[in-house]
């Protein structure tokens, strides 16, 4: 088979106001699942881009039996997770795009109804995710919890799972930052929204299930986390507010060590 692959349904004929971008490689384990939950959708009103990375195990093979229901597949080599994602980009026509990578997949089959019967222009719409941890446990990460704003990016990035992005951001402020490898969606929602004023929204509707075992949960990978999350800071925060935050971050951890410590002390002690 040659090194690229590029397929394109008669589906796509149809302008879609909403377009959802899976990139994948070698995830012949998790993506039928991802699969599933977007061919399963009861409103079929939406374009599906799919980005491979030239796959080796049987992925590609997979992806080509749905082709029906796919949009446009492309399969070819990439420099990364992003440079993947920019592809999709470029491919997509919806005046929103959701990004549900390979291992990720849609609450239930009404999300793409719900999403396009809801009320409002936002730039930018952020939806609630239900988080599923390596242990078993599981968590509802709602998006009203708190302000969507230049002071949430500052600690962490919006879920891309679950956030609904409209395509002319892309065209106005450009793709993702090929030199983050981890965060560049971090940085991209920094860019819109700290620097040229993108309107965010909460949704308060489950849209994705995200298992957390993607490269930023990796622990071999926190030290380019950390990096990359001070290089975001530098680039879309002015110096004293970058102070200002840490500082406050450093207090409230030594109070909370303080106390943490009074409440050892005070506990009864057994005979």
């Amino acid at each position: 088979m040659d090194n690229r692959v590029a397929q394109r349904s008669q589906i796509n004929q149809v302008s879609k106001s909403l377009s959802i971008i899976t990139v994948c490689r070698n995830e012949i384990s998790r993506i039928q699942r991802t699969i599933d939950s977007v061919i399963q959708q009861s409103d079929s009103n939406l374009e599906w881009v799919l980005v491979d990375g030239a796959s080796t195990d049987g992925t590609l093979d997979l992806l080509q039996h749905y082709q029906p229901h796919i949009s446009y597949l492309v399969s070819e080599p990439d420099r990364g997770l992003y440079d993947a994602m920019n592809k999709g980009i470029g491919m997509a026509t919806g005046e929103y795009i959701l990004f549900l990578n390979a291992g990720d997949f849609l609450q239930n089959r009404e999300v793409v109804k719900a999403f396009h019967e809801r009320a409002g222009t936002a730039d930018i719409v952020v939806g609630d995710i239900h988080i599923v941890y390596p242990d078993g446990r599981e968590k509802c990460r709602k998006s009203s919890e708190k302000n969507l704003d230049r002071e949430l990016l500052y600690w962490r990035s919006f879920d891309h799972q679950v956030t609904f992005i409209k395509r002319e951001l892309f065209e106005k402020f450009g793709t993702y930052d090929l030199s983050f490898k981890i965060l560049a969606d971090w940085e991209f929602f920094a860019r819109v929204v700290v620097n040229h004023k993108a309107s965010v929204e909460a949704w308060d509707h489950c849209v994705s299930v995200y298992t957390f075992d993607g490269i930023s949960a990796r622990l071999e990978n926190r030290q380019q986390l950390y990096l990359e999350r001070q290089r975001i800071r530098k680039m879309h925060y002015p110096a004293r507010y970058r102070w200002r935050r840490d500082f406050n971050e450093a207090w409230g951890a030594m109070i909370h060590n303080i106390r943490q410590q009074i409440q050892q002390i005070r506990k009864p002690q057994c005979p």
